[in-house]
């Protein structure tokens, strides 16, 4: 009778050394999942500021030109004024019915 209760100690000090060994293989696997996730938001995290970077050198880059695209239509708006200014001061000085540069049926050659 004395083998009863030894064996079912031994039975249950199995039955715990083995839900001990899985618990402590599960924290082993989710230390490993966890350091892996880690890494990878460390990584998406330099991705990330990497193209915010970009993206503010785009921008620059974008106000820069569209800087310079205002300054030349400012200036073909005042060379086509100065233009203007021109071709009038011409048609005072030579009026169109003079001009050498129109065929004879009243058309521009140009």
């Amino acid at each position: 009778m004395i083998w009863i209760p030894i064996v079912l100690s031994l039975g249950l000090a199995g039955a715990c050394l083995r839900i001990w060994m899985e618990f402590s293989q599960r924290i082993r696997k989710l230390n490993s999942d966890t350091a892996h996730t880690r890494s990878m938001v460390e990584s998406y995290t330099e991705a990330l500021t990497e193209a915010k970077a970009k993206v503010e050198a785009y921008r620059t880059e974008y106000l820069k030109l569209q800087r310079e695209r205002d300054d030349l239509e400012i200036d073909v708006h005042e060379a086509r004024e100065t233009l203007t200014g021109l071709e009038e001061r011409l048609e005072r000085t030579h009026p169109s019915s003079r001009r050498i540069d129109k065929s004879d049926d009243g058309d521009d050659i140009f």
